[in-house]
């Protein structure tokens, strides 16, 4: 599937406990969540400084991302 999005994704990752959850992480740092039902991000997270290299769902709480850059 498609997705609207600025930037080059560095990753991306679904969610386990809601298939419909999708997050990337861009070059800037900036993490984009998606619902697949959508074609456009639904949010825009910022406070990375540089380039993302990790980002994960959590595995026990619906809609808890962590993300990293280094």
């Amino acid at each position: 599937q498609e997705f609207e999005h600025e930037g080059e994704v560095s990753r991306a990752r679904a969610s386990k406990l809601d298939p419909n959850m999708m997050a990337s992480i861009v070059n800037s740092g900036e993490v984009h969540i998606y619902n697949q039902k959508e074609k456009k991000p639904v949010s825009k997270l910022g406070g990375l400084n540089q380039e993302g290299f990790g980002i994960c769902w959590s595995p026990f709480q619906k809609n808890v991302i962590a993300a990293a850059s280094g």
